[in-house]
This record gives structure tokens, sequence and C-alpha cells, in this order.
């Protein structure tokens, strides 16, 4: 599998009002997790951040200050030369793109792209993406009917799959352990020719 796993914490569950407060990529390649970008980011001025969300992630002023969080349009530069180190070059003069993996990424896809509006980035997602998403929501939909597993969200599979007692939600460690849980059910499903 070759992919790159994104994850995002966000202010709330609106990706237009919401602040985009943490964003990590996980590379995918070959069976193996790769290289791994982070980077907390400080909210960009009159942007939500609701309190559910703060329950969910930690978030406080003081704390992403001592975290060194980086301005938005920093963070965004960031994960863009990430993107653009990870993508494999051209294949026959052709760009190729990526894969994005992810738990639930019809939540996080929106976050990044209106974060990267936001700050100017002229090249859109599918500069980076192809229009396919590998999503473990969807994926853990078969251990969650056969009783392998509670439910199909990021804290049900860790604590079903990988032994793992979630606390507060940070994007690297949801994206190192959706890329995890992904190789696990890749490993796992047979694949039948015809």
């Amino acid at each position: 599998m070759n992919a790159v796993v994104i994850d995002t914490e966000t202010g709330s569950l609106d990706s237009a009002t919401g602040a985009l407060l943490d964003i990590a990529a996980v590379e995918l390649i070959d069976g193996e997790i790769g290289r791994s970008f982070r980077c907390r980011v400080l909210p960009a001025p009159g942007l939500l951040i609701e309190e559910d969300a703060v329950a969910c992630n930690g978030y406080s002023a003081p704390r992403w200050a001592e975290l060194r969080a980086a301005p938005e349009a920093e963070a965004l530069a960031e994960l863009v030369a990430f993107l653009d180190e990870v993508r494999p070059p051209p294949a026959d003069g052709q760009p190729v793109r990526l894969t994005w993996a992810g738990h639930n990424t019809t939540f996080d896809r929106p976050f990044v792209a209106e974060a990267l509006a936001r700050v100017g980035e002229k090249r859109a997602l599918r500069a980076w993406f192809s229009h396919r998403d590998i999503d473990l929501m969807h994926l853990a939909l078969i251990p969650q009917t056969r009783g392998v597993v509670a439910g199909r969200s990021l804290d049900d599979l860790r604590r079903g799959l990988l032994d793992i007692i979630p606390g507060t939600h940070d994007a690297l460690s949801d994206a190192l352990d959706t890329a995890r849980l992904l190789l696990l059910f890749e490993r796992r499903i047979q694949w039948v020719d015809g």
C-alpha cells in the first residue's frame, strides 16, 4: 500500500468556520510506515474553537504557545513541502498523484482544503492527491459486523485491534495509529482474482 495518511485536529466540526489546530501526515510505502510530518497550528483569527473539540484534542492557547505552534500559513507551507517530498517522480511525463488515507477522510480533507485556500495556496489538493481515498472508517465495517471491535471510531479500533487505551487526540498519534491499522487490514485482506 502506497498512500499518505493525513489527520487533523480542529476547533469544530465545520471546515468553513472551525480552526485547524494540528495536522500530521504519515507516508505508507510498500507496506511500511515511512516519513512523517506534524505541525501544531496557531488558530487563524475569527475561526471557532468549541468546548467539545478542546475536550477531544486538549487545545489551549498557552499549551500551543509552549509547543511552538506555527501560524497557519507556515504550517501549511511545511505540509506542502512534505507532500512534494514524498510524491514519486513523474511517470511517463505525467505527475503521480498520491492516495489520501485516513480515518474519516471526508472530515479531514475539507479542513485541509479550506486552510490551503485561506493562506492562498493556489494548488488544490488534486495537485497532490488522486480522487480515490482509503478510509479506515469504511474498512472497519467488516470487523465491526463480525463483533471483533465495538465500533468504527478510531478509539474503538485502537482498543480492539492495537490494545491501546486512547487519551486525548493529537494528529500525529492518530495518523500513526491509522497507518498501523491500515497495514494490519492490508495484511488480513485476501485478494481474490476475478
